[in-house]
């Protein structure tokens, strides 16, 4: 896991779990704590999300 890859994990998950990535704005990856920080907003303006990616893959929300 590292900085170029990061983001095809959030991306499969954004999907697997019914998301359309084309109506977020991801912003750059950051990494904190041992895991990925992937801050996002909608396109419509409306609505942000704060996404972590562990080291193993596995994608939360917050």
């Amino acid at each position: 896991m590292n900085r170029n890859n990061v983001f095809d994990y959030l991306l499969d998950d954004f999907k697997a779990n019914g998301g359309d990535p084309s109506l977020v704005t991801f912003q750059e990856p950051t990494y904190e704590n041992g895991h990925w920080k992937i801050l996002a907003n909608n396109k419509s303006g409306h609505g942000s999300y704060v996404f972590i990616v562990e080291e193993d893959g596995t994608v939360h929300d917050q």
